[in-house]
């Protein structure tokens, strides 16, 4: 039970990992958007 139980954990860890590393790459992909839209106006002013 116990082996079983731990071998279902590992193969759902990936899963997280993967989701987290999705986040935190479309929310830099958004972060950059919003500062490339702004970078006009640093070097305009």
């Amino acid at each position: 039970m116990a082996e079983s139980y731990l071998e279902t954990q590992q193969q759902g860890l990936p899963e997280m990992i993967n989701r987290i590393l999705k986040l935190i790459s479309s929310s830099l992909k958004s972060f950059l958007q919003s500062t490339d839209s702004f970078r006009p106006l640093v070097v305009s002013s």
